[in-house]
């Protein structure tokens, strides 16, 4: 007899499998985030929540980004989740309460760590790139006080 929750269990098991066989994008020592492409995360499919869009990365990627496959980012599909953060800075649908609003009101600080990270992509010595991946990584301290 099978458990209730062995055919998502299954399913979900078997839509992760492809993200096992890929090389994943980083910038300096960090993994870019799926959903919002920050270089905010420290492994990829650890499970880790990135700091600036929320999404948490479960292995999801493009091979599978219009998919919805519950687990921790519930009835998000990628897809959805990167059109959010590209209009929101945020990968919640504005009818997420309390998230939306949280990620909302922190907008200007998002916009002044996303413009940190892409002058340091573009920096032309290592030691700036270092300050200001610094410098991101404080604004994104402050975003979470």
């Amino acid at each position: 007899m099978k458990k209730p929750n062995q055919d998502w269990f299954n399913f979900y098991v078997k839509e992760l499998e492809g993200a096992q066989q890929q090389t994943f994008k980083a910038f300096d020592k960090y993994f870019l985030c799926p959903c919002c492409y920050l270089p905010t995360l420290t492994e990829r499919q650890g499970w880790n929540i990135c700091l600036m869009c929320y999404w948490e990365d479960d292995g999801q990627d493009d091979h599978n980004a219009d998919k919805v496959l519950g687990g921790p980012n519930h009835d998000y599909s990628l897809t959805e989740a990167r059109a959010n953060f590209c209009q929101y800075l945020i990968s919640y649908r504005p009818s997420d309460s309390p998230g939306f609003e949280n990620g909302i009101k922190k907008a200007e600080l998002k916009k002044q760590v996303i413009e940190k990270y892409n002058l340091a992509m573009t920096a032309t010595t290592i030691k700036e790139r270092k300050k200001l991946l610094k410098e991101a990584s404080a604004l994104l301290r402050a975003i979470y006080k």
